[in-house]
């Protein structure tokens, strides 16, 4: 009893929690819907997130086939690149070759990330919540740094409209393969991480993201350079 008691009050802070974030979110998208329509296409990404999260195993191998961390790299980077990225950028131009470009201009960020979760579910048993909850973090480094700008120009109503929309936007870009996989992945008897681990995971999240976009856009930068003379 002594141990299950423990738990409870950390449970119970977990979930209140997840219920006031979700408040939180809800009423950001009341207030960006209001202004922005286009904002509806996060919609269609949170929903199939929903149903990969429900049944994860449509994004494992069949038969089988063990997960390893080659299945979960190329499966994270085929959502990420193709799906979730185009449906959290707007599906801004909403034509073929937009949407194919905006794949195309994220490939190096996404799949550095995805390559640094390789690594990380194979470190502890993480469970859903705090894995959609640091996978967000994302957001603080994405290449735009749009929060960080707004925080610079002291913009505080702005920031508690889009901090939560832009956390859950980027959590999806990997939340659920990362899910899919974290107990395929996870080494036998390993522990859920305690701060030191969270800390790891966070730097190593946003380092990931934020030098694999520099990097890729400097490569394709210079290709269009070569390109153009």
């Amino acid at each position: 009893m002594i141990p299950s008691f423990r738990k409870a009050p950390r449970a119970w802070l977990t979930g209140a929690a997840g219920v006031a974030w979700l408040a939180w979110l809800a009423w950001a998208y009341s207030v960006l819907l209001r202004v922005d329509p286009v904002y509806r296409w996060h919609l269609p990404l949170y929903a199939i997130t929903l149903v990969l999260t429900a049944f994860p195993r449509l994004l494992r191998p069949r038969g089988s086939i063990q997960p390893r961390p080659l299945h979960f790299v190329l499966t994270a980077v085929g959502w990420s690149v193709f799906v979730a990225m185009p449906l959290a950028s707007l599906l801004r131009g909403a034509n073929s070759t937009n949407v194919f470009m905006i794949s195309l201009l994220w490939f190096g960020g996404c799949t550095v990330l995805a390559l640094a979760w390789s690594w990380l579910l194979r470190r502890h048993a993480w469970q859903a919540l705090p894995l959609f909850l640091v996978l967000g973090l994302v957001a603080l480094t994405e290449p735009g740094f749009v929060l960080a700008r707004l925080v610079a120009g002291h913009d505080w109503q702005t920031i508690a409209v889009l901090l939560p929309v832009l956390h859950a936007a980027h959590a999806t870009l990997l939340f659920p393969v990362a899910n899919a996989y974290r107990t395929a992945l996870a080494p036998r008897g390993a522990s859920p991480p305690g701060p030191a681990g969270y800390l790891l995971a966070i730097t190593a999240s946003g380092a990931a993201f934020l030098l694999g976009s520099l990097i890729w856009f400097a490569l394709a930068r210079g290709l269009v350079t070569i390109l153009g003379r």
